[in-house]
């Protein structure tokens, strides 16, 4: 099965190993590191060229769909692709 992601972009269910918030990768008040954690994980995949966006010009990414092929930015919120994903599984 496939997981329809974004603007016409669909991964692999099989290949999804995380649905990650995109808050998790954002600054917080309290200087968590997991943040900082979080974020060097980000900018190493994006050094190596696994960063897919599947946004829009004006959008930003609601989530991280962490596959083993690289990180797919989405649209579309973390819940909503848990439930399309669950509806898939669930048949």
């Amino acid at each position: 099965m496939y997981l329809h992601i974004g603007n016409g972009v669909s991964v692999r269910s099989a290949e999804v190993i995380a649905l990650c918030d995109s808050d998790i990768f954002s600054a917080q008040a309290d200087g968590s590191t997991q943040v900082s954690v979080n974020r060097d994980y980000l900018v190493a995949a994006g050094v190596k060229g696994k960063v897919i966006s599947c946004l829009e010009p004006q959008e930003e990414p609601r989530t991280l769909v962490i596959t083993d092929k690289g990180v797919y930015l989405s649209p579309i919120s973390a819940p909503a692709l848990r439930r399309r994903q669950m509806f898939f599984l669930k048949r």
